[in-house]
């Protein structure tokens, strides 16, 4: 089971294009309920490249422990394994740090939000 917590933006789509996303912040927070055993975190998203002229790095924390880290630089799937006996110290807490975002509204949009990774899919196995 996995919830979406501070850091991210409410589900968007586009229905001529048929995908929904949803916008992370520089650092978004999922729970991952803890199961007693090794949890595979699945994350797909778009290219940061849209928006940035080099990768990100994405670093992937079960509580202050780091799991994972990424750099992507096109349309990326990853799978991050999330172990047990760190997801129970951190009590199912994951967060998702961007080292990049941008506010649309520096280029002219009324939209203040930092976005940093548009995810098209998160979950858990």
């Amino acid at each position: 089971m996995l919830a979406y917590g501070p850091g991210w933006f409410e589900p968007e789509h586009n229905l001529e294009l048929g995908r929904a996303w949803r916008w992370t912040s520089e650092k978004s927070e999922l729970w991952v309920r803890p199961v007693g055993r090794d949890v595979i975190l699945r994350i797909a998203g778009e290219s940061p490249l849209r928006y940035f002229d080099a990768a990100p790095r994405v670093r992937v924390l079960v509580g202050d422990r780091e799991a994972g880290a990424f750099e992507p630089s096109s349309d990326f799937e990853q799978a991050i394994t999330l172990p047990a006996d760190l997801l129970a110290a951190a009590n199912g807490r994951v967060v998702l740090e961007s080292s990049k975002f941008f506010v649309p509204a520096a280029a002219g949009a009324a939209d203040q939000r930092h976005l940093a990774l548009r995810i098209y899919r998160a979950g858990v196995e």
